[in-house]
């Protein structure tokens, strides 16, 4: 007989009722090894739209996930933070659950295009692309805790903003240099290029480069740091960013022509994340175009609506009285 997590009391009720739209995993898909009862195995899409399998394996204090034998870390959905390799059961099933949903929902994407003429590779194909005006994008999130020196940060910059033509720097501040009240919560460059040369450009929060610039240390340097400054030597600005808990969205569009630089504090973006995530999970449904709604989801989903406005004005009502 083949055992599951479903057979097994590991998983919580709320977590094994955990769904999203787009994937069919459930804890029958996690099935126990016949020589490793503490490990199960699970197929599931990545979030690249490829087939994968792999290992849910139970710890002491929690659990690791491997795939083609690497230990896979943890990312926090909110935070961005790299957790490392140990994390809660229900946390790993519901990030592979996640996953497998996006991987679906990318090999569709990627198996519709593959039947487009501006889906095809070569001149024709980016022809096509130019007259309908379809371009590539990219959004790239991490948080500066993930990193323990600017080299770090630097190269992780260098590879999300790959598809464009700029180079941006990460440096250091020396401990003292500057006073901590005086780090920006939030900061944010976009860029407009043509070719290697910016365009335009919109900055917010940042500071003068020449200034700042006796307080950097070199790229080596790998003591403590209260923040770190990313700067391109196409502008006389740098961004100053918080060394730890701070959340950095790198973004490209427009083939790599537009590209830009956010920084919020964690703190800030984790309620807003879980937020945002939580509402998309919950609406996939309706979010999905590829399937209309059916009647019966319609008036099941408005009825839901109408009774959350009238509670929300019930209690708007009973706090005027």
């Amino acid at each position: 007989m083949t055992c599951t997590l479903a057979d097994t009391a590991l998983l919580d009720s709320a977590t094994r009722r955990f769904t999203i739209h787009g994937s069919n995993l459930s804890p029958a898909s996690f099935v126990q090894l016949k020589d490793d009862p503490s490990s199960f195995r699970v197929r599931y899409c990545d979030s690249d739209g490829t087939s994968r399998e792999g290992i849910l394996a139970l710890q002491e204090e929690g659990a690791t996930f491997s795939v083609d034998g690497m230990l896979v870390h943890y990312t926090d959905p909110d935070s961005f933070k790299d957790l490392g390799t140990l994390a809660p059961l229900p946390k790993w099933y519901e990030l592979i659950i996640r996953r497998d949903a996006i991987g679906n929902a990318v090999a569709r994407e990627s198996a519709y295009e593959s039947t487009q003429p501006w889906g095809q590779q070569g001149v024709e194909g980016d022809l096509a692309r130019v007259e309908l005006d379809i371009v590539g994008f990219g959004n790239f999130y991490t948080n500066t805790s993930n990193f323990t020196d600017a080299a770090g940060l630097q190269e992780w910059l260098r590879k999300a903003l790959s598809k464009t033509a700029a180079t941006f720097h990460v440096r250091a501040l020396r401990p003292g240099s500057v006073p901590i009240s005086e780090i920006p919560p939030s900061c944010s460059v976009d860029l407009l290029m043509d070719g290697a040369k910016v365009e335009d450009y919109a900055l917010n929060a940042g500071v003068e480069y020449q200034p700042l610039s006796p307080a950097l240390t070199d790229l080596s340097y790998l003591g403590p740091t209260p923040a770190y400054a990313i700067y391109t030597s196409q502008l006389p600005y740098a961004l100053v960013v918080p060394a730890k808990d701070q959340v950095v969205l790198a973004h490209w569009d427009q083939d790599g022509a537009s590209l830009g630089i956010e920084t919020e504090a964690e703190a800030t973006m984790v309620p807003f994340n879980r937020e945002h995530r939580c509402h998309h999970e919950r609406w996939a449904r309706w979010y999905d175009m590829r399937q209309p709604l059916t009647e019966a989801e319609l008036h099941a989903h408005t009825v839901q609506v109408e009774a959350q406005m009238q509670a929300a004005l019930d209690k708007l009502a009973e706090a005027e009285k």
